[in-house]
């Protein structure tokens, strides 16, 4: 959806690859949030 934010997709092309240049990407779509379940948790 970075082309919704940005108008040019060449450009956000160019700012993914230099962001994701010699970095660990974390594949952070999981069902399940740890967080969310532990402050579900703690309020009943």
């Amino acid at each position: 959806r970075w082309t919704e934010l940005f108008e040019n997709e060449i450009m956000v092309a160019a700012l993914i690859d230099r962001v994701t240049f010699r970095s660990h990407v974390l594949n952070m779509n999981v069902k399940d949030s740890y967080r969310l379940e532990q402050t579900l948790a703690r309020a009943t």
